[in-house]
C-alpha cells in the first residue's frame, strides 16, 4: 500500500470530532479525560452476576485523587514509560510473567492517523493508541489498542478494535486504576464509532470488530467493558444525528485465551 494525502476517499476527517474529548490532529489522535471517583458504578464486569456485590466492592476502593488519563502524553515518551514500568516490575513483582514490550513495541507513541490506499481501491486507515493513566503526575498503568478502519466503493465500513495489552503497576492495584482506565477507554471508543458513523455517506454501514487475547482477569474485564460501550452505542444509534440510512451493526467480539 501507497501512503496518501486526507484528500481523496480518506473518511476520517477532523471536522468531525469538534465538541468532543477526542480530537484527530496532525499528530494523530488525541484524547484526555478524568475519570471521577463516582464515575465507577458505569463499569460493565460480566464475571459479576451480583451488581450489589459489584456496587460494594466499588465503594470499598480506598478514596484517592481523580485519574487523568492521557493519549501519548507529551511528558513520557514509550521508551520512559516501558523503562519506567520494567523497572517497577522487576523491584515490585519479580516473579510475574509480564512482557511490557508487547503492548509498547515501538521507542517513540504512533503519533499519526495513517492513511493507504490499495491498487484495487481500498482504503486503510488507523493508528496504533496507548492510553496513560496517571496518580497525579506519576504513571500508574496503561492500555493499548490499535483501531483501525477499511473501505472502498461499498457501502459498509469495517471498523476493527484490537486491544493489546492492558497494564497496571503492582503498587498501584486494587485502588480501582484498572477500572478508570477501562472507563477512559470505553469513552475514548465511543467518541471514535461516532466519528465514523458521522463521517459515513447516506447508506452507508459501520461494521466494528473488538478482538483481544486474554492474559489476565483484568484485561477480560477491560474487553468487557469496551464490548459493552460499543453495545450502548448500537442500542442508542437512532439518538446520534447521522446521514440517512447509515446504521452501526452489532460488534462482532472475537477472544483468544
Amino acid at each position: 500500500m501507497n501512503e496518501e494525502s486526507t484528500s481523496g476517499a480518506a473518511l476520517l476527517q477532523p471536522n468531525l470530532f469538534e465538541g468532543g474529548k477526542l480530537r484527530l490532529e496532525p499528530s494523530g489522535l488525541v484524547f484526555s479525560t478524568t475519570v471521577e471517583r463516582e464515575e465507577r458504578h458505569q463499569i460493565f464486569l460480566g464475571s459479576y452476576e451480583d451488581a450489589e456485590e459489584l456496587a460494594a466492592r466499588i465503594e470499598a476502593l480506598p478514596l484517592r485523587q481523580p485519574t487523568f488519563c492521557e493519549l501519548h502524553p507529551s511528558q513520557l515518551e514509550a521508551a520512559e514509560l516501558r523503562a519506567h514500568f520494567e523497572k517497577l516490575q522487576k523491584r515490585l513483582s519479580p516473579e510475574e510473567d509480564v512482557i511490557l514490550s508487547y503492548g509498547l513495541t515501538l521507542d517513540a507513541y504512533d503519533r499519526q492517523w495513517h492513511r493507504s490506499q490499495s491498487v484495487e481501491g481500498e482504503w486503510s486507515e488507523g493508528q496504533q493508541l496507548t492510553l496513560v493513566a496517571f496518580d497525579g503526575e506519576q504513571p500508574a498503568g496503561f492500555a493499548t489498542m490499535g483501531v483501525g478502519l477499511s473501505h472502498d466503493e461499498e457501502n459498509e465500513v469495517a471498523l476493527n478494535v484490537n486491544v493489546e495489552l492492558v497494564y497496571v503497576s503492582p503498587s498501584y492495584r486494587g485502588r480501582g486504576f484498572g477500572l478508570d482506565l477501562s472507563l477512559a477507554s470505553g469513552s475514548l471508543l465511543e467518541h471514535f464509532v461516532l466519528a465514523v458513523c458521522r463521517a459515513c455517506p447516506e447508506g452507508h454501514t459501520v461494521a466494528p470488530m473488538l478482538s483481544a487475547d486474554y492474559f489476565s482477569e483484568g484485561g477480560e474485564r477491560f474487553t468487557e467493558h469496551l464490548a459493552n460501550s460499543l453495545a450502548l452505542l448500537y442500542d442508542l444509534q437512532d439518538q446520534f444525528d447521522l446521514a440517512d440510512g447509515v446504521s452501526l451493526e452489532r460488534a462482532i467480539v472475537e477472544v483468544g485465551y
